[in-house]
């Protein structure tokens, strides 16, 4: 498991570039809940360029995502929730610009490790 661990640890550090202007991206660009196109839009093209399927529109909604990675070991399900939407009057303040890249980050590294995650 400690390679493991290594492995998921070199991938979020090859990423951490990345991760911070996705955070400062999202950051720069505040939307309030159910309007937050531009961060869903930043967050499915970083998903789906580490590999992700990724669908827009989920349930209906214009700015919700769902971003999957098929293993085919028939193990366990693993859901990561990102929160991306700023509140009215103080923006980001919340940190979920950061929640949002850090969960796009753990999402990341687990994808380029699944090679080593144990099947179910």
């Amino acid at each position: 498991m400690d390679a493991l661990k290594q492995r998921v640890a070199q991938e979020v550090e090859r990423l951490a570039d990345d991760l911070t202007a996705l955070s400062h991206d999202i950051h720069a660009h505040p939307e309030l809940a159910f309007e937050e196109t531009h961060a869903a839009e930043r967050l499915q093209r970083f998903l789906d360029a580490q590999g992700f399927r990724v669908e827009a529109k989920v349930g209906g909604l214009a700015t919700a995502f769902r971003a999957t990675l098929e293993t085919g070991t028939g193990g366990p399900t693993l859901a990561i929730l990102c929160e991306y939407d700023a509140l009215p009057g103080v923006g980001h303040a919340c940190g979920h610009n950061v929640i949002a890249a850090a969960g796009a980050g753990a999402a990341a590294a687990l994808m380029a490790a699944r090679d080593g995650l144990p099947a179910g």
